[in-house]
């Protein structure tokens, strides 16, 4: 059973989001979120890089392996909190 469907930002088109948080500067990892909220995770993700899509995945549910510059995923337990370090990837 899943924990949370996953959820897509608002992002427009490929392409756009140059400039948008994806310079060096970055960032690229959030371990201060680990035990926090999935969905305010994911807020504060989509708040500091709107360059980047962000989904919600249960900590046992499948999913590709394909390293991904413009996304984010969050690994939630079953309470919904943040199970590991979100980054980039």
């Amino acid at each position: 059973m899943p924990v949370c469907s996953a959820e897509r930002s608002g992002r427009s088109g490929a392409g756009s989001g140059a400039g948008s948080g994806a310079g060096a500067s970055a960032a690229r990892s959030w371990p201060d979120l680990v035990g926090s909220s999935g969905e305010a995770a994911a807020a504060a993700i989509r708040a500091a890089r709107p360059d980047l899509s962000v989904s919600l995945v249960g900590v046992d549910d499948m999913m590709t392996m394909d390293f991904r510059e413009d996304r984010v995923r969050i690994r939630v337990k079953e309470d919904g909190t943040v199970d590991s370090v979100p980054q980039v990837g």
